[in-house]
């Protein structure tokens, strides 16, 4: 574990500073900590950092530097050095790491491995932070291998109690995402930093190479610069990092004083009296364009699933070079983006970033490369026709769950109809459970075989559908709007589905389903036959104002066809004696 950061009880954390040497171990395990020892992992040491994690280097006064598995003339990278020297050098497979302007992936860069740093609110800080470093800082690991990144993550992310802010949930395990077939993804990549610093001509090659590989595997590829306010992001770093390292020098738990200038490194020192310096009114300005920083980002991710950088603009420099014990102290931050101008980018914005061993090996080293994705799914929305639809199913997800979870015993018409199409797409890719309700398609179709995950525009029915699930996906989504790639599902399921959409919205919705099926995916629809509107203000006893739409066999046909499939069957039956009194309809297509 990281000597910064992790709680673990009964275990001193001196932060890699004199000043905090002396304080007491924590009484406590962090939730972190604890996560990891629930999934088996073994805690056996504390890594090596800088002082307060303020480097791209790892060389405190305190311990002494961490030298590169690789070349121990040169930096193992910072500030979780440590960690990544030790997996670098196969000490283990896996080291607890954090990350607030690039200390996860300036290392893994430096010792050829794998880091990932999660999305903002990914991983918890309970039990007593609620972010670190003005929301920049994260925690996670460097590893050998994505599998050992994503297995990693299964254990310990979600929430904690009080958190500030979460993350959405995911799909599925992301173990279960390492291999699978994303489609043809839209991948931008730039080589120009934020704060322009030059790359050098191999960190160059190795991106174009990079990208040239992903088009040949078919994805869309474009070399586009983000449209962000490029000058803004390492003053806007900076400002939260000074104000948050003023704050830390006061923090000693058992010595009631901020700390002296002779008992912390110079650098830390001097970032410190910048902080004293940020008043309230800058700090909340530097909030806010991180903000505006986020919203830029997720604008462009629109259009573009994936943006590759270079992972460094150097080779990893020389031990010394990066001195926390110089005067200068512009000059220093001046060097440490100059070394690693891309990382911190990311740290701002809240977005998963990424630090893959890309480029062959020079030097027993390989050239790394960056990768940041979208930080999270378009926001959820009623439809305009149904304004109060989530607030709805919320008033009767536990009454709907308790009739409906288990109808498919009592409708052999519809097992049938399921059975066919999980014979069709087990084994192919992933299936979605469209406006899955309390989760019982998705949990038939999972019982044979069938690779699936749920989404529903109502929270409280996938909180319903998790806790009925335990061992399959699910998150709030709006299948008008689906946070999925193009082409990344082999199949689509949507029972009564479509019904609350107004009918002009329904070949729209339709249209959005064959985004994201591949060519040749399967969609099987179930709806309400007839013509016209079923309203209802009352329903299990609850007072509701709701709509379904009734559709006929031959328009949705129609609306299919134009949406981009090829109707397979349509098939209608009269309406069992517990089911509401309308001619059931089931339409299955082809995306073409």
């Amino acid at each position: 574990m990281k000597d910064l950061t992790a709680s673990i009880a009964g275990v001193k954390m001196t932060r890699s500073s004199a000043f905090f040497a002396d304080a007491p171990a924590p009484a406590t395990d962090s939730e972190h900590v604890l996560r990891l020892k629930r999934a088996g992992l073994v805690i056996f040491g504390r890594t090596n950092t800088c002082e307060l994690g303020l480097s791209l280097t790892c060389e405190p006064r305190l311990h002494g530097p961490t030298r590169n598995p690789w070349d121990a003339t040169r930096i193992s990278g910072g500030s979780s050095g440590g960690a990544a020297a030790a997996v670098g050098a196969r000490v283990l497979p896996m080291a607890h790491a954090t990350d607030g302007f690039g200390s996860i992936r300036a290392p893994a860069a430096c010792c050829g491995l794998v880091g990932l740093k999660p999305t903002r609110g990914r991983n918890t800080m309970a039990p007593v932070l609620g972010e670190g470093l003005g929301g920049c800082s994260v925690e996670h690991a460097v590893t050998l291998s994505v599998r050992d990144s994503a297995a990693l993550l299964d254990a310990t992310c979600g929430s904690g109690a009080g958190d500030p802010y979460v993350a959405p949930a995911p799909a599925r395990p992301f173990r279960q995402e390492v291999g699978a077939d994303p489609g043809a993804l839209r991948i931008a990549y730039t080589s120009l930093a934020p704060n322009g610093a030059k790359v050098d001509a191999e960190s160059l090659r190795v991106l174009g190479e990079t990208a040239r590989l992903c088009a040949d595997l078919g994805h869309r590829v474009r070399e586009i610069d983000p449209p962000i306010d490029r000058a803004a992001v390492v003053a806007t770093f900076l400002t939260l990092a000074a104000a948050n390292t003023a704050v830390n020098l006061a923090s000693h738990p058992t010595k009631g004083r901020p700390a002296r200038a002779d008992e912390v490194e110079k650098v830390t020192w001097a970032t410190a009296r910048l902080g004293d310096a940020v008043s309230g009114a800058d700090y909340v300005r530097a909030t806010q364009t991180a903000h505006k920083l986020g919203r830029q980002m997720a604008a462009f991710h629109a259009d573009w699933d994936v943006l590759l950088t270079p992972g460094l603009a150097t080779l990893p420099v020389k031990l010394g070079w990066l001195d926390m014990m110089m005067d200068d102290v512009d000059e220093y931050w001046r060097r440490v983006f100059a070394f690693s101008p891309f990382t911190v980018w990311f740290n701002l914005t809240g977005q998963p970033a990424m630090m893959l061993p890309l480029g062959p090996r020079s030097s027993k080293r390989r050239v790394p490369g960056s990768i940041a994705s979208r930080r999270s799914r378009p926001e959820v929305s009623a439809p305009r026709w149904n304004p109060d639809l989530p607030g709805t199913y919320a008033r009767v997800a536990q009454p709907y769950a308790e009739q409906f979870f288990d109808e498919l015993n009592r409708k052999p018409f519809d097992r049938a109809l399921l059975d066919r199409f999980a014979a069709r797409v087990a084994g192919r890719g992933r299936v979605c459970d469209v406006g899955c309700g309390p989760g019982h398609v998705g949990g038939y179709l999972a019982a044979r075989g069938v690779d699936v995950f749920g989404l529903d525009l109502s929270a409280a029915m996938v909180a319903l559908a998790r806790e009925l699930n335990p061992t399959l996906g699910f998150e709030q989504g709006d299948l008008r709007a689906l946070s999925l790639r193009d082409g990344s599902l082999i199949g689509v399921v949507a029972f009564y589905s479509l019904i609350h959409l107004e009918r002009p919205a329904a070949e729209p919705a339709l249209a959005e389903l064959a985004r994201v099926l591949h060519p040749g995916g399967l969609v099987l629809l179930a709806f309400h036959g007839g013509e016209g509107v079923v309203h209802a203000d009352d329903w299990f006893g609850r007072g509701v104002s709701i709509d379904a739409t009734l559709f006929q066999p031959d328009e949705m046909a129609a609306y299919l066809e134009r949406a981009g499939f090829v109707v397979d069957e349509v098939t209608t039956r009269p309406p069992y004696e517990f089911e509401y009194p309308t001619t059931r309809v089931y339409a299955a297509g082809v995306k073409r």
